[in-house]
């Protein structure tokens, strides 16, 4: 079983709730990412997802589009963030993801970053613009490694999709509470928790 659902398992059983928190690596420059990663165990984080930087996010708002921009300028890579994560992963236990875009994964080339990945200790992948169609070879890949591969649903995916996702996933299902870009609102539609219960 992949070490992630293990990890969420025990949480469920015991009734635990869990902080998952997002930061984009290399911001505000990629010397600050593994202290950042520190403060947040420090500060009570049970999981963090660690956004690969990317010049086109589409599915990310301005806070996140530019976080991702400042980490490119500094020249952040994807290289200098997997050993991040094995720096990080070495002295925590809490599980580490990785989210982001198909593009520069494909680039780097799946089956490399999936080995480094491994060595690395990474939890799990978000790969929002990945779709179920495409990701088989991927996912079976992550999954011989140990690695989970988490799929979005939103209010607009249809059930029988969503029945697809839960039997594939061998992590847990990202649910993508409202639709549009990612970031800060001041209330959620009033149909958001009818989309949760399902």
């Amino acid at each position: 079983m992949i070490a992630l659902r293990q990890y969420l398992d025990r949480k469920r059983q015991r009734q635990e709730k869990l902080l998952s928190i997002y930061l984009t690596a290399g911001y505000p420059q990629p010397d600050a990412t593994l202290p950042l990663l520190e403060t947040l165990v420090a500060a009570g984080a049970d999981m963090i997802e660690l956004g690969i930087p990317f010049s086109d996010p589409l599915a990310d708002g301005p806070t996140i589009q530019a976080s991702s921009q400042q980490a490119l300028t500094a020249g952040m890579t994807l290289r200098q963030t997997l050993g991040i994560v094995q720096d990080f992963t070495q002295a925590h236990a809490l599980p580490l993801l990785l989210m982001g875009y198909a593009n520069p994964f494909m680039q780097f080339g799946w089956q490399l970053l999936i080995d480094q990945a491994q060595t690395a200790g990474v939890a799990g992948f978000i790969i929002p613009d990945l779709p179920l169609e495409e990701s088989q070879d991927v996912y079976e890949r992550l999954e011989a490694a140990g690695i989970g591969l988490v799929f979005l649903v939103s209010p607009n995916t249809p059930p029988e999709r969503v029945e697809r996702i839960t039997q594939l996933t061998n992590s847990f299902i990202y649910a993508v509470s409202v639709t549009g870009v990612t970031g800060e609102r001041d209330q959620l539609p009033p149909a958001t928790s009818e989309f949760l219960s399902r």
